[in-house]
């Protein structure tokens, strides 16, 4: 069970409401497993308003990919289902935990689903060699938890290479 958080992403609306509660993309540095090297020191510092200002630039590429990666997500696997759009829900049970839904996939036979869009470059695509990233498989967990979903589908862009990964 989840309650809607009614903010525009990347807005200092956005980034103070943040500031309440930990995030499902923010769950790996929780418990030491950012492989963008956050902590759960660094976390705190975040949360307290003392930490590094979060990017734009970053965000800004990531959310620029995200249109390009359901398109290729609808033309090669069309099978998976409806892409929804995401939104920002904080656990009812677990008030301390948000999550900012990149999509929603309505899969046909009715179940609902996140739906994490991640892009990678060619400095980072080998990271994905072996499976999800740690902390990404953790986000998928936190919001799984907060949707009350089974499982959570992650896609991704690394150059013209598209993949998809069912995590649950």
């Amino acid at each position: 069970m989840y309650t809607v958080v009614d903010v525009t992403p990347d807005t200092p609306e956005w980034e103070e409401e943040r500031r309440h509660s930990i995030g499902a993309s923010e769950v790996g540095a929780a418990i030491g497993e950012s492989h963008f090297g956050n902590t759960p020191f660094g976390l705190y510092l975040d949360k307290i308003g003392k930490g590094k200002r979060f990017d734009p630039l970053t965000s800004i590429i990531g959310h620029g990919a995200e249109p390009i990666i359901v398109e290729l997500l609808q033309h090669l696997h069309p099978h998976l289902g409806e892409i929804e759009p995401g939104f920002m829900a904080r656990s009812i049970e677990y008030p301390w935990l948000h999550a900012s839904f990149d999509r929603i996939l309505v899969e046909p036979s009715g179940i609902r689903v996140p739906l994490q869009l991640k892009s990678a470059s060619a400095f980072t695509r080998q990271d994905w060699v072996e499976g999800p990233i740690a902390d990404y498989v953790a986000q998928e967990d936190a919001e799984c938890l907060i949707y009350g979903s089974p499982y959570a589908i992650l896609a991704g862009l690394a150059e013209q290479d598209p993949w998809v990964r069912v995590i649950g």
